[in-house]
């Protein structure tokens, strides 16, 4: 049996997939002719640190049974103790930690250096 699709019937194109099987649907990009410059050349590019006004760094110690020893496990970016305490508590909450401490790097202090 032989069947013709009418030529005003348009090709159905195969639909991208992510591996999970999720329709992938990319995002439209900005065409450069309705681009605006937004460069601002007066001032000084600020590093990413100055933007987010987050100075501070602290390291992030955790662990899981009581009879471990505290493991560094990671750093959080913020200015102020509490907020440090939140990142750390958001960014690292994959394991049911029994205790988690942050120290502040400033105030770290080297005792043998290579």
């Amino acid at each position: 049996m032989n069947v013709s699709i009418p030529s005003s019937v348009s090709r159905i194109e195969s639909v991208p997939t992510t591996p999970e099987g999720r329709i992938y649907t990319p995002m439209p990009t900005k065409s450069s002719e309705n681009a605006t410059d937004t460069t601002d050349t007066t001032t000084p590019p600020k590093r990413r640190r100055d933007a987010l006004n987050e100075s501070r760094v602290w390291q992030v110690y955790a662990r899981r049974k009581y009879e471990e020893p505290l493991h560094e496990i990671g750093n959080v970016m913020a200015d102020d103790v509490e907020l440090a305490r939140v990142y750390a508590r958001t960014i690292f909450d994959e394991f049911s930690w029994v205790e988690m401490v942050i120290v502040p790097r400033e105030t770290i202090v080297t005792v043998i250096a290579s």
